[in-house]
């Protein structure tokens, strides 16, 4: 039949359990949820991307035909030009200029040169930016190849080709048959440096996204550009353009220059295009929100082990307690019987009896003073503690004197190393109880007839108290929790040795209070010693003591 205290135990297991996959499938569904809602967002945010940059490639090519229009328009004729003079590169000049004031407009777009040659010949005129023979070849060769290319026959041939070769920005052409039956080809090398004012004006107009979306901000509020020629070198890339992967390209037509437009929504507009604002996934949170949810099923089932645990310790230490009662109890009865009955012949038996009754009593003492010390210790923390000037020698003598009888019962023997004067800051009745339950522990664990040596010095302005026994010793893995309240060692249990488990405990709480330390350590040829160290007179009081007497 299963214990009572495990079925209710279960339980709330089982219940934690079954909130933690409750926490777990709701975070899961969350997390879902999240990815799907980011997924749509993300998908709107490319769509935007990709009309930004349909708008922006159409508007560029816009931009590029009238920047070419201005300067070759006058010599695309839809018939052969008749006149036997012709223009020439200086020529183109003057009409770009005269376009500008006809369409009372400006154009970011500049020449830096201007070109004339006729097909086929390599002679090639040049006004304004020399041109080196190589960009020269460059050109020539670029407009040849497009030439040949099919041609929409309705108009005539112009295009924007570039950079390549020695050519590093765009250039435009245009044709013009003559009646001489040959064709003359005009142009110009667009500036480098005026792409980028060029590219940049298209970005800030407010007619990118439709008025509905962009809601009447510029085009460079919300998105971000970047322009790579044919063969993917780049040209322009807008000062904000993030690292992301939300890019939408477009690529202008051959005779617009075949540019690759590549557009991009700027994170920080990302709340402002999506509906409810846009967020990434959360991934820290949801596993903070599973960790945490885990951590207190985890608190909860280790506090509940360890409320179990607790009290079987409590019920093991009352059962030892009661035990340790009981010996010097029954001890304590039989000497009066005998006593009281008379069964005694001599008065040397009658002193034994007395003797062994005082003896059980101190022993019984003891006990109760340990009992009722650790109570007060775990309800209130044992109160403060009151510190006065004392003759630490005598305290040791005289503990050890009284506790004599005890370590007679195992015919053990103190020996007593005690430096003269010295003196200390202490709680002479803690530090009595810290002796004694030294005293005890060693008596308990040594074996009978062993030898219990007692030192006391003042060196390095600390008091030092050292209790020597001949027994098996602490094992290393046990000399951190030896001090903790109900720890009982394996070799205690090896060798069924009775105690309460809370005296080195009360040990160790009381040298703290008292300002000072305390440890084990091996003794050379085996057994423990138990070191306790306290400040000197000169030393200042710890916080949690009470001073009492003369400074």
């Amino acid at each position: 039949m299963q214990h009572p205290r495990s079925r209710s135990f279960s339980w709330p297991l089982a219940l934690l359990l079954f909130s933690l996959c409750v926490m777990l499938g709701t975070a899961w569904k969350a997390h879902q949820l999240q990815r799907q809602r980011q997924a749509t967002a993300e998908q709107l945010l490319h769509d935007y991307a990709a009309f930004g940059a349909w708008s922006y490639q159409r508007q560029l090519a816009i931009q590029l035909e009238e920047a070419a229009w201005q300067v070759v328009n006058p010599i695309m004729h839809r018939e052969v030009h008749q006149m036997v003079r012709v223009p020439n590169a200086n020529s183109l000049i003057k009409y770009r200029t005269q376009s500008l004031i006809d369409c009372r407009c400006d154009s970011t777009t500049r020449p830096s040169s201007y070109f004339s040659f006729t097909l086929g010949v390599d002679t090639m005129l040049v006004a304004g930016d020399s041109l080196s023979p190589a960009a020269r070849r460059t050109i020539a060769s670029a407009i040849a190849d497009f030439v040949r290319e099919p041609e929409t026959p309705s108009r005539p041939r112009s295009a924007i080709l570039g950079p390549g070769g020695e050519v590093n920005s765009l250039f435009a052409y245009g044709l013009m048959p003559t009646v001489r039956m040959d064709t003359i080809v005009y142009g110009f090398v667009i500036d480098r440096a005026s792409l980028a004012p060029t590219f940049e004006m298209l970005l800030r107009r407010p007619n990118l996204l439709p008025e509905a979306v962009s809601r009447g901000k510029a085009g460079n509020e919300l998105l971000a550009v970047e322009i790579r020629d044919r063969d993917g070198n780049l040209l322009y890339r807008d000062r904000n353009w993030p690292a992301g992967t939300m890019v939408a390209e477009e690529r202008l037509s051959p005779t617009d220059g075949g540019l690759l437009v590549r557009m991009t929504v700027h994170p920080a507009a990302a709340n402002a295009l999506v509906t409810g604002g846009f967020s990434r996934i959360d991934i820290p949170i949801l596993l903070g929100v599973v960790g945490l949810a885990f951590l207190l099923a985890v608190v909860a089932v280790v506090q509940l082990r360890r409320e179990q645990q607790l009290t079987r310790i409590r019920s093991e230490f009352v059962a030892s307690v009661s035990h340790e009662l009981r010996t010097p109890l029954a001890q304590i009865r039989i000497f009066l019987d005998t006593l009281r009955l008379k069964r005694y012949s001599t008065d040397d038996q009658r002193e034994w009896l007395v003797g062994h009754l005082a003896r059980e009593t101190t022993r019984l003492e003891h006990l109760v003073d340990n009992v009722l010390h650790f109570s007060r210790l775990e309800r209130n923390g044992g109160g403060p503690t009151a510190l006065e000037l004392a003759d630490v020698g005598t305290i040791v003598r005289e503990t050890a004197d009284g506790f004599a009888p005890l370590a007679g019962s195992r015919r053990a023997r103190l020996d007593l190393d005690l430096a003269a004067g010295v003196e200390a800051r202490i709680d002479p009745a803690r530090f009595r109880q810290v002796l004694l339950n030294l005293l005890d522990n060693a008596v308990k664990f040594g074996p009978a007839g062993q030898q219990i040596r007692i030192r006391l010095a003042d060196a390095g302005g600390k008091v030092t108290l050292r209790v020597e026994d001949q027994g098996p010793g602490v094992p290393e893995a046990e000399r951190a929790a030896i001090w903790e309240p109900y720890f009982r060692g394996a070799r205690a249990g090896e060798a069924a040795v009775g105690g309460s488990g809370i005296g080195l405990a009360i040990v160790h709480d009381a040298v703290r209070r008292m300002g000072g330390r305390v440890w084990v350590e091996d003794v050379p040829g085996g057994g423990a010693a138990f070191v306790v160290e306290l400040p000197s007179a000169a030393d200042p009081v710890p916080a949690d003591s009470v001073p009492v007497g003369p400074a």
